[in-house]
């Protein structure tokens, strides 16, 4: 899947386990700002210093989907990966292809090409958890 950044075409895989895109480190142009953050990626294998770009960055594909996102930079990635920061703007969405399981998330509510949500909004931001210091047991962190 081709996505025109700041008029460059990178290539890169739909990353459908990542909930976020990832540059490979060799694939970002030298001249584009990044800064080093304190996120530890998970489910890639590692994470050693990782990057991500200081800027929002606007994308385009081909059939004239658009979004912004603000990917990281990892070294050592073998393919950028387009993660769900991408596919919600391009109105992809998972499914099985299991009849009982796709009935019942229709059943739930669910609409296709909308996101998740009492009004189909989707999440915009992760969840943060806050635990409570004083507190232990179940449901207290």
């Amino acid at each position: 899947m081709t996505l025109i950044i700041n008029g460059k075409s990178f290539l890169g895989l739909l990353g459908t386990g990542a909930d976020i895109s990832i540059f490979r480190s060799d694939h970002w142009p030298s001249s584009w700002p990044k800064h080093v953050t304190q996120t530890h990626l998970q489910g890639i294998g590692h994470s050693r210093e990782t990057e991500q770009s200081a800027a929002v960055l606007q994308w385009t594909d081909p059939e004239g989907h658009r979004g912004y996102f603000q990917p990281y930079i990892l070294e050592g990635l073998p393919v950028n990966l387009w993660g769900g920061d991408v596919m919600k703007d391009m109105g992809v969405y998972l499914y099985s292809p299991n009849p009982q399981v796709t009935q019942q998330m229709l059943n739930q509510g669910f609409v296709p090409g909308h996101g998740l949500g009492k009004q189909s909004q989707g999440l915009k931001y992760p969840v943060v958890s806050t635990g409570q210091p004083n507190q232990a047991g179940f449901g207290y962190f």
